[in-house]
């Protein structure tokens, strides 16, 4: 399965332009779903406290903005700049979901020049998944509100105990991340489901929930095997920034000796832009590396019995009888 992903990766290079702009809705993998998010953990000690703080003063930031000097001080180039920034924030967003069904159709798909094709069809299958990624959004940040809600109530009749505080931010943990990385692999399911079997959206995250609640072991293990990859290729890519920053490093040095602003200035702006060329080549691939990798993944636990490592394992110890069992019952479920 992973040489099978790193083939489709390095043979169909035209996909690398839709895992760049797909990895901007966060699609570095389950694991990397998850742990990006404890950073919104951390930040809740913070939280707590200025909710506490405004609740106690009444400003929650309205009464401070002046709103008279934003409508008498109104620039017209201002506004359209303004204009400008939402019209190419949408125009990224249509692009990053596009290219997200893109992606999968293409990989699925494993042709050569089907650029345009690939396009065309996430473009038509733009207003499910963005639906699919609200939802995923949404559903993370409800479920954390309700659980995280009695909490909060406590800490704020308490006066903003840091006991409380404490509790609040260390079951946030606990819970926080096996969520996100379920609700991960549940949207990642039915994004399959919507671009490669044309389904509806309610149906995909149905069928998705239900593939996942089978497969469950199975797709932790996959998300697992693909953090340890990701972990290992950004040592090997830190390793080769180091490597590549030492000529730019010589010629800077260069520059100092010679007194000159110019070229010193061309060196680092050359090196900032091979580091920036580097990290969105990396990001590009790994993304339809990954991405290839939950596909193949996808039809082998939808075309039959996949099992874990860690049941291979735990029915080795056993003798393997588990296994012989499990063999029959797959057999007469198949007849």
């Amino acid at each position: 399965m992973l040489k099978n992903a790193l083939s489709i990766t390095w043979r169909y290079k035209y996909l690398w332009f839709f895992g760049l702009f797909a990895a901007l809705l966060g699609n570095g993998g389950a694991f990397n779903y998850g742990i990006k998010n404890f950073s919104k953990v951390e930040s809740q000690g913070v939280w707590l406290t200025n909710l506490s703080e405004s609740l106690k003063s009444w400003k929650f930031g309205f009464g401070k903005i002046d709103w008279y000097g934003i409508f008498t001080n109104f620039d017209l180039w201002g506004a359209v700049l303004f204009l400008l920034m939402i019209v190419i924030g949408l125009f990224l967003l249509w692009l990053s979901i596009a290219s997200q069904g893109a992606l999968v159709y293409g990989i699925k798909a494993a042709k050569t020049q089907f650029f345009n094709e690939a396009l065309r069809h996430g473009s038509k299958k733009f207003w499910p998944l963005l639906l699919v990624n609200i939802i995923l959004a949404v559903a993370i940040a409800v479920l954390m509100a309700i659980f995280n809600l009695p909490f909060v109530i406590l800490y704020l009749n308490t006066g903003g105990n840091v006991l409380w505080q404490t509790v609040i931010v260390i079951l946030s943990f606990i819970v926080w991340v096996p969520v996100t990385i379920i609700f991960y692999l549940i949207a990642q399911y039915a994004v399959i489901y919507i671009v490669n079997y044309d389904k509806h959206i309610a149906q995909a995250i149905k069928d998705a929930w239900l593939l996942f609640a089978k497969n469950w072991i199975v797709s932790l293990e996959a998300g697992f095997l693909l953090l340890l990859i990701n972990i290992i290729t950004s040592i090997l890519l830190v390793a080769v920034v180091i490597v590549l920053a030492l000529p730019f490093v010589m010629l800077g040095l260069l520059a100092s000796a010679l007194a000159s602003n110019g070229f010193l200035w061309f060196v680092i702006i050359l090196g900032i832009l091979t580091f920036i060329a580097l990290l969105f080549l990396y990001g590009a691939a790994w993304n339809v590396f990954q991405v290839s990798v939950w596909i193949q993944l996808f039809e082998r636990i939808t075309g039959g019995v996949v099992y874990s490592k860690i049941l291979r394992w735990a029915v080795a110890l056993t003798g393997g009888k588990s296994a012989q069992s499990g063999s029959l019952s797959d057999e007469q479920e198949k007849k």
